[in-house]
Formats: structure tokens, sequence, C-alpha cells
């Protein structure tokens, strides 16, 4: 619809970009060092009111890496322009009188984990830090000077990763962060307060980018179902607890009817639990101990011997298939609303017995019928191979019996014949 300005005085509505055809969509403005209004439309748009020149599609026109920039919201740091883009990251047009034109030609941040980021919306805090909000990634805090950046998100205590929109508390310096399911309160120390259905927060989804403080103090959220108001003076600062988790149940997942069925309830911490080999498919279910507000807990949980790091779900219960045989340690965690999270972890140790097949004993007569076989092997192969010297013996000593018999002979024959030629002699005429 353009770009029109409102006076409050008069209550009238100008059009303020004569240029503007009227279909544009609209996402953000800010002014920069010389008053000039950037604007977030598809791409990126500069309207000089002195020359009422507007020059669309910088992305496009200026700096070929920008190109088709999405461009979700626009704030002013120093002099430099911080513009933040749909599937494209954060990016800084850094303030160049010297050269305008190289004014329009945006850079990367150092942050290379913002590259490819959905942003959403961007807000700068009284310290100079630069809070950027994502469709699906949660939060960053980033310090453009320091190049520091710190990542917030559902893992670690925000209410959601869907970020409507971002502001600073003018007394306490926290930061309010409205998501697509609630509100988010980031303390100066890093604690984070979440506000949900489950701990009265009144509405079912909030509104990109409303949120605001009046001049009492009052922060109001817009949402789908109507506009929430929240007095920040008036919440609690009583002392919060960090919650504690009961294990409720352990139960194997083959029928109740079953041989060989588990049902256990309410285990205390380092209950154990013995699993047979063919039942090794457990469900666990677990609960955080508050009866005033339970809804809105997150739980982290670790089969430590099976899991290699912690899972982070907000149901009460987890699944697991087919254990392999071995010792395992069930742990579970909580995170209350306030953003607390259980500084003792509930735990089960959980045995799962090999089949009767793979057990000490069993390994045990395996290896001694190994070992029999083998000398039973050893010793038939020793008798084979006697038998067969035996008998080569046997061949050796017959052969030479057949060859001395054979000498004999033939000793024989040559002595009767040089006997009887003499004796001819003799008895001739």
């Amino acid at each position: 619809m353009g770009v029109y300005s409102l006076n409050l005085k008069t209550r009238s509505i100008a059009k303020v970009i004569t240029p503007m055809t009227g279909e544009e969509q609209i996402r953000a403005m800010a002014r920069d060092a010389e008053n000039h209004l950037w604007i977030a439309e598809d791409d990126l748009s500069y309207w000089d009111e002195k020359t009422q020149k507007l020059d669309r599609n910088l992305s496009t026109n200026y700096n070929a890496t920008t190109r088709y920039m999405l461009t979700q919201d626009i704030l002013r740091h120093g002099d430099d322009m911080i513009v933040g883009v749909r599937t494209n990251g954060l990016w800084v047009f850094k303030y160049q009188p010297e050269n305008p034109e190289h004014y329009f030609k945006g850079e990367r941040t150092a942050f290379e984990e913002l590259n490819d980021k959905n942003i959403s919306v961007l807000y700068e805090d009284n310290a100079g830090n630069i809070w950027i909000g994502t469709y699906d990634n949660g939060l960053y805090k980033c310090n453009l000077e320091k190049q520091k950046i710190h990542h917030y998100n559902k893992d670690n205590g925000l209410v959601h990763n869907s970020i409507c929109a971002i502001l600073e508390e003018r007394t306490s310096k926290d930061i309010w962060v409205s998501a697509i399911n609630g509100l988010s309160q980031i303390k100066p120390d890093g604690t984070i307060v979440n506000f949900t259905r489950g701990n009265g927060f009144p509405l079912n989804e909030v509104s990109h980018k409303s949120l605001v403080q009046a001049s009492n103090g009052h922060i109001y959220i817009g949402g789908n179902n109507g506009l929430a108001e929240l007095d920040p003076a008036r919440l609690s600062h009583k002392q919060v607890t960090a919650p504690l988790v009961q294990i409720s149940l352990v139960e194997s997942l083959n029928s109740k009817n079953a041989p060989g069925h588990i049902e256990i309830n309410n285990f205390n911490n380092d209950n154990k639990i013995d699993l047979p080999y063919d039942n090794s498919s457990i469900r666990i279910k677990y609960s955080a101990l508050d009866f005033i507000s339970p809804k809105g807990y997150k739980y982290a949980y670790q089969l430590k011997g099976m899991d290699k790091e912690w899972h982070y779900i907000e149901n009460n219960e987890v699944i697991y298939s087919n254990l392999p045989a071995g010792k395992y340690v069930f742990s579970i965690k909580a995170c209350n609303n306030e953003g607390i999270w259980s500084t003792v972890e509930t735990t089960i140790i959980i045995s799962v017995h090999p089949a009767f097949w793979a057990t000490w004993w069993a390994k045990t007569i395996y290896i001694l019928f190994i070992i029999i076989f083998l000398m039973v092997l050893a010793r038939y192969f020793y008798e084979k191979k006697t038998a067969k010297y035996k008998q080569k013996i046997e061949q050796i000593e017959k052969e030479n019996i057949e060859k001395n018999y054979q000498m004999r002979i033939e000793l024989f024959t040559n002595f009767s014949h040089e006997l009887r030629t003499p004796l001819t002699l003799i008895t001739g005429p």
C-alpha cells in the first residue's frame, strides 16, 4: 500500500512516497545517517526526500552478491545500516559519504552461522548489541564491534524458535522476546522466564512485530485472538526453586497379559530395573513435581550407555526399543516456566540381561567345548600322523628285507656260476 504519514494533531494521513504504486508489501523502515529512508520490500529501497527520488532494488542494482534479497527488517547501527534477509542472513551497509554508491553495497557480517538463516526481526539494545530473531532457529545476540555472538533457542530455554518481536524493558534492561506461542523474558544474568498458555499467557498465537512498551511501562503483545497487557513491575520476584522430576512408570511394551510383562510405578532415585533379553522394549513416564503450574515444562533425558547427548522434549514419556544387553543409566531433568533447570537429575539403573546362550557361563562352556574339540582334533591328527609314519617305517623295513633277499640271491647265483666254471674245466677231457 506504499508509505504514508500520520499527523496525530490533525489526524490526517498523507502519502509520503508518491512513486509507489500502492501494491508494495512494506515490512520495515529506518532512517540512515543523512535522514534518508530505507524501506524493506521484497528487495531493498531507498527514498531521498530532498530529491524525491526512490531508488528501488538496491541489491540488484548495486551488488550482485546480495541480489534478490527478501528483506525482512532494517535498523540503523551507528552510521551503518543493518539489514536482515530471509534465507540470506545478516548484511551491513557501511556509511561512506565520500563514496555514496559504495554505501549501497552490502557486506556479510563475520558470523558465518547467520549466512543462511531466515531472519524475521532485528533489534538494538542500549548497550549496542544487535538481537536477531529468526523464523525457525531461535534468537541471536551479536556484538559487531567485539565480534561476539550468543545463540538462544528452545533447547536452552527459549519459549519457541520462531521469533516475532524483540523489546528491551526500559527499567530492568530485560530483553522481552515474543515468539509464535508465548513470551520469553531474558534477564541480564542470562536467566530465561517463559510465559505460555500453561502459566496464564492469554494469546493463542502471537503476531509478527506486535510488541511495544507504553509510557506507563506496560508491555503490550498482539495476537490472533486479541491484545495482551503485561506490567513488568508487578511480576512476582519470588524465589523459584529448581524443579524435581518423578519417574512415575516403567513398563515393557509387550502385552500386559504376556509372560514377562513388567510394570513398575513410582520410582525413587537410583532405583534399579532388570529386563530379560526378549523383553527389552520399554516406556518410561515421568512428570515434574509442580502442582501449581505443571504445563509448559521442558524435559531433557539421556540413556547413558547408549545416548551420546541429551535429548530435549516437551512430552512426558520416552520409548526405547530392543535395548541390547548391558547396563544403562536413564537420567531425566526438567525446566520450569521460569527457565530454571533441575539441579539434581532423577535416574534409574536399567540392566538388560543377555540370552542364556550369551551369558558368561554359556560362553565358558563354549570355550571348554572349543578347547576339547581342538584337543581331540589335535589328538586325531597326531595319531594319524604317527600311524602314517609307522606305516612308512614298516614299508621301508619291508623294502630293506626284500632288497637284502635279492642281494643274497644274486650273491648266491654269482657264487654258483663262479664255482661251476672251474669244475667244468677240471672234469673236461
